[in-house]
């Protein structure tokens, strides 16, 4: 035991005498580097004599302009972590939307992983393709013999395989398929459109599809229904069986819908969508969040809110946690105005305290970031 406690008492002096001789080297060890890169600076770039051959360089790490619209130049802030990656790759929500006559699915996946069920879709159903188009996300069927009746009478007969054999067939008729990415990031938007002709007609290859389902008459608008909500069943049953994707879908062309334009005085939330559209959107992501609508003026297209702002600052985790247990009266919230402008192609989202004056910038983004996120 006399030998274990000399060597212990030696090591430990020893580790001490090392520590002190070491000095800055082993505290450098333990220093907080995260901030080293705000010291670096930027190199010239590689110059190659003129005696030897000089391949192209391309900077694969080109720093951009930074546009300070927020103000906050010169100020630090401490900012939180990042949200974690998702290890999911399901979908958790699909939904029918309407408003008016138009109808579509909405579905929290991206474009590129619904594709491949989207196609299997009309294969199973025997709704024989003729044209196929990811990269545009298109399919359209051939033209196919059915049964007149009702939207459950035509869908059974097209979804059959043996319309051209039954006698009581009398038209022909053509689906299509349109998928494209949805307001919500990483989201996307199903639309069907349905067209029927006379049994035999020889000019049906000049009919066009409509420019949307309000300009088609009560039936057609019924077998979309019928064709949308079938689709939409077969998507929640087998959508999270495969993790196959279609590289091509993943390239369909769309700006994004929903944009915030930062400013340190009036941050906006731009929609590339009509005014009515809008208006359903922005109503239904403030209900979707949680956020308390007072009144709303469609004429103004005014919504009123109330909404407790201190719930959105930025403390520990535990006291986010906490304060949400708290009963905040409607005197203690917050009132505000979402305002919903038509401009031009765009219709713009800014948030007022009241009639006449503009919310706090900073509130205003964490706000209008809210509404976009639950935006479908």
């Amino acid at each position: 035991m006399g030998i274990y406690k000399r060597y212990a008492t030696r090591s430990l002096l020893m580790l001490i005498v090392g520590m002190h001789l070491g000095g800055c080297s082993y505290l450098q060890i333990f220093r907080d580097k995260g901030n080293d890169y705000l010291l670096a600076e930027r190199m010239p770039a590689t110059e190659i004599p003129d005696t030897l051959d000089s391949p192209p360089f391309n900077d694969v790490m080109i720093i951009p302009e930074v546009v300070d619209s927020r103000g906050i130049l010169g100020r630090q802030f401490k900012l939180p972590l990042p949200d974690p990656l998702s290890s999911s790759y399901g979908v958790d929500k699909i939904v029918i939307r309407k408003l008016g006559d138009n109808h579509w699915i909405f579905l929290d996946a991206p474009t590129a992983s619904i594709w491949p069920r989207l196609r299997e879709f009309f294969i199973e159903n025997n709704l024989d393709i003729g044209i196929e188009n990811p990269g545009q996300g298109i399919i359209e069927t051939e033209w196919l013999v059915s049964r007149n009746g009702s939207s459950d009478q035509v869908y059974e007969s097209l979804t059959s395989g043996k319309a051209k054999f039954d006698s009581r067939s009398s038209i022909e008729s053509r689906l299509r398929m349109q998928v494209a990415p949805g307001v919500r990031h990483e989201s996307s938007e199903v639309r069907i459109q349905y067209m029927q002709t006379n049994l035999g007609n020889e000019d049906k290859e000049a009919l066009i599809w409509s420019s949307g389902s309000h300009a088609d008459s009560a039936e057609i608008i019924a077998v979309e229904d019928k064709v949308l909500t079938e689709l939409a069943h077969y998507l929640g049953e087998t959508i999270n069986q495969s993790s196959t994707i279609s590289l091509l879908a993943g390239r369909i062309a769309s700006e994004a819908r929903a944009v915030l334009m930062p400013d340190k005085v009036k941050p906006i939330l731009k929609y590339s969508l009509d005014f009515d559209r809008t208006w359903s959107t922005v109503g239904s992501a403030l209900g979707a969040a949680g956020i308390e609508i007072e009144d709303r003026d469609r004429t103004s297209a005014l919504y009123y809110i109330l909404y407790d702002d201190r719930l959105e600052k930025e403390d520990g985790f535990f006291s986010r946690l906490f304060s949400r247990d708290e009963d905040v009266s409607k005197e203690e919230a917050n009132r505000y105005l979402i305002r919903v402008d038509k401009l031009d192609d765009d219709v713009q989202v800014t948030v007022h305290k009241n009639a006449s004056m503009l919310a706090d910038a900073e509130f205003a983004e964490r706000l209008l970031k809210i509404i976009k996120e639950y935006s479908t």
